[in-house]
């Protein structure tokens, strides 16, 4: 009776692992699911495989001509799940194996991209019939009679030689070892893609049915399972299908999207071509003419995101757009962005749980700069410090963003770093130390000198004139005609000497010689002050003066406008055959202060860029930003520890914009709290709701400090800090001090 319900309960089991597979499989689901390269398809599995990254990188030069002909991704595929390493419960294949054997299907969503990659790798090598074997350091008899059928249901790596087995079996007499012999008659020979030559492994499918032909102890430390294949994969049984053509794929990661102008690509990308999802296109269809257009969990892949732009952003022109829960990677970020450039339509865009990753942030960035979009959702895509970087440039040229949700990510304290750098609206600091600079270069200048050099900088490698690198900077110009020399070299990571060749020789390029110096106001000009700003103001308002930078703001200081004597005082590039500007001898000084107010008046202005250093183009410039008006902010689950609440509560010295701050499931302990609760006491009175709870890390010795600064805060209407680590005293001690604060929310 037991070993009859044993079999039910196999079988149960096998249905349940059969069912599960054929839906990860099923046409709406696997068939969507894009095949992107390697270092896309592990992203969502560094969160809980920290170290599958380095595997990554250290694999994939061992592929650049792989067997079998599978693509290099496809082969490194295999490569990473055939090596080990420690510890076991953050290794690849360890891991992996759990989920499919589990096949949680919220376990699975972050395996789907490198189980879409394996699976059309393994499918595209021969079959074989051979007799493998396969050891476990467990004692499994038990779990196999004779002549009983089985199913396994993960990924078997087996081997064509019994002597390792030995070996370790003469290491270690005394732990029980189960030793497979398995006839097979599909297995699959992944020799030509395992890291070691010497390793002669192979792979069984999952979902492979074996009969037991023998299963007996034949010592007290051994036990032989002999098992005999009877029935091959059902993935095999519907491979064709699951195999799509792979040479659009390669076409699409090509490196030149990387550097293509998202405004002139946006007309060709998005309306070409003859692909279509009738569902996708009957959602969006009987959404009609509302304002918002919901996607959610709809299979969406990269090539769906094409009809998405085509039929709700522009067609549509929806003011909101739901995108979650989809198979969208960077691609799909790239068709979005060049829909979402310069649209003054659309106001939300969320993409939570995709797989859109630093890449595809870099994309959505620059066009989010040139769009209206109040809220911005990316949590759960994989997106690294890297990332924050991009959204760090996005938010100092962005002036519409008001709500961006981050959560579930891995932006880690270095990340938060780059955030709250933009998000500080003090920039007393940054002015100072680039004024400091300039003083030194104007007494010099007015010493006779006319162009200065750069100080040599050693760790910049200088690389040799390619057509990418001229494509690139040809691209970057007609971007940014006013982009500098050094802008361009940050971005390329080249040396000067190349990019001189490149704007000269090869673009044929020269610079417009029309420069500011600062200088130090003398009574004249400090007399004169408030006439001659009327006088900018009104050429202003009567269209004499068309460009922002004509006009010039600052403090206690004027600035000299200089028509330089040569080529090294450039601002503009422009073609060689347009006119020089000619030379004049004198200098006017200009007034600073109160233009700014009365230019936004006119156009919409994020930033006044002043060359003040008289170097060449490549010399220091200043930002005079319009600070950022982003009021929530979502941090949760970014691994930010009380180092990254260190930077937070810095830039809530300043900030007056946030009124909501997400910070659940960090690593913020009590130093963080306090830090926290400092700032909120003495420095800020316009953050409204904080949301600490989940921060295991956080005890009773910080709540002291939060007490104290709910005594001196008034601004603050919620705290959530429950699920942490306070005792019940703690606790009470919270409630009696909100009690005296009319309306407010505490969560302990």
């Amino acid at each position: 009776m037991g070993a009859c319900n044993r079999k039910q309960e196999l079988f149960k089991q096998d249905s349940v692992h059969r069912i599960q597979y054929e839906i990860l499989k099923s046409t709406d689901g696997y068939d969507k699911i894009p095949i992107v390269s390697l270092e896309q398809a592990v992203l969502p599995l560094v969160h809980f495989l920290p170290q599958i990254q380095t595997y990554v990188h250290l694999i994939k030069h061992k592929c650049a001509n792989p067997a079998d002909g599978l693509t290099p991704d496809e082969s490194a595929s295999i490569m990473l799940y055939s090596i080990g390493w420690q510890p076991l419960d953050e290794c690849l294949y360890v891991v992996l194996n759990s989920t499919l054997q589990s096949m949680n299907q919220h376990s699975l969503k972050p395996w789907l991209l490198y189980l879409k990659l394996l699976f059309t790798a393994v499918l595209h090598l021969p079959s074989i019939h051979l007799t493998v074997y396969r050891h476990s350091k467990s004692a499994l008899m038990k779990q196999y009679d004779e002549d009983e059928i089985i199913v396994w249901w993960e990924f078997s790596l087996c081997t064509t030689s019994i002597e390792p087995f030995k070996s370790e079996q003469c290491s270690d007499k005394i732990e029980t070892r189960t030793l497979f012999t398995i006839e097979c008659n599909t297995i699959k020979d992944i020799r030509k893609h395992t890291y070691f030559q010497s390793d002669n492994s192979l792979l069984i499918l999952p979902g492979t049915q074996f009969k037991v032909i023998l299963s007996i102890e034949q010592d007290l430390n051994l036990h032989l399972i002999t098992l005999q294949e009877i029935q091959s994969s059902f993935l095999l049984q519907t491979e064709t299908p699951a195999i799509k053509p792979r040479n659009s794929f390669k076409k699409l990661f090509s490196c030149k999207k990387e550097s293509k102008k998202l405004g002139t690509s946006h007309k060709t990308s998005i309306s070409n071509g003859s692909y279509r999802n009738t569902s996708i296109e009957q959602l969006i269809v009987e959404s009609g003419r509302s304002w918002t257009v919901d996607l959610d969990e709809q299979h969406i892949t990269d090539q769906d995101i094409k009809i998405v732009v085509k039929h709700a952003i522009i067609k549509n022109r929806c003011k909101r757009i739901r995108l979650r829960d989809n198979h969208i990677t960077s691609l799909g970020a790239l068709t979005l962005a060049e829909g979402l450039n310069n649209n003054m339509v659309l106001e939300s865009l969320d993409l939570r749980n995709n797989y859109v990753s630093d890449l595809g942030v870099k994309y959505l960035a620059l066009s989010i700069i040139n769009s209206n979009l109040k809220t911005l959702n990316l949590e759960s895509n994989g997106i690294t410090t890297e990332g924050a970087q991009y959204l760090a440039e996005m938010l100092k040229n962005n002036q519409t963003l008001t709500e961006l949700y981050l959560s579930k990510n891995h932006l880690g304290d270095r990340g938060v770093k780059w955030l709250t750098n933009v998000l500080n609206h003090d920039k007393k600091n940054y002015q100072d130390q680039e004024y400091n600079g300039s003083t030194t270069v104007f007494a010099e200048f007015s010493c006779g000198r006319d162009h200065f050099k750069d100080k040599p900088v050693t760790s910049r490698s200088k690389t040799a004139v390619t057509p990418e690198s001229i494509g690139t900077v040809r691209e970057l110009v007609n971007i940014d005609p006013h982009i500098t020399c050094q802008q361009i070299e940050d971005t390329l990571q080249i040396g000067s000497a190349p990019i001189d060749i490149i704007v000269h020789d090869y673009l044929g390029l020269k610079k417009v010689t029309y420069r500011w110096v600062p200088h130090s106001l003398s009574a004249a000009q400090e007399h004169d002050r408030v006439d001659y700003c009327l006088q900018i103001l009104e050429k202003f308002d009567g269209g004499k003066l068309k460009r922002v930078y004509d006009i010039i703001t600052g403090g206690e200081r004027w600035f000299y406008d200089y028509d330089s004597k040569t080529k090294h005082h450039s601002q503009i590039w422009m073609a060689s055959n347009d006119s020089h500007p000619t030379k004049s001898g004198f200098t006017t000084s200009i007034p600073l202060e109160n233009v700014l107010k009365q230019v936004e008046k006119h156009r919409r202005l994020n930033g006044l860029l002043i060359h003040h250093d008289n170097a060449p183009a490549h010399g220091a410039a200043m930002s005079t930003m319009n600070p950022s008006i982003l009021q929530h902010l979502y941090l949760g689950h970014n691994d930010i520890t009380d180092v990254g609440i260190e930077h937070i509560a810095e830039m809530l010295k300043t900030n007056r914009m946030l009124t909501w701050l997400w910070l659940s499931g960090n690593k913020i302990g009590d130093r963080g709290v306090e830090q926290l609760a400092s700032t909120l006491a003495y420095h800020n009175s316009s953050l409204e709701w904080l949301f600490l709870n989940s921060n295991k890390a956080i005890s009773d010795s910080s709540v002291d400090a939060l007490v104290h600064m709910l005594k001196r805060n008034h601004s603050l209407k919620t705290i959530y800090i429950n699920n942490c680590n306070l005792s019940d005293g703690a606790k009470k001690k919270l409630h009696e001090m909100t009690k005296l604060k009319k309306d407010f929310d505490l969560e302990v």
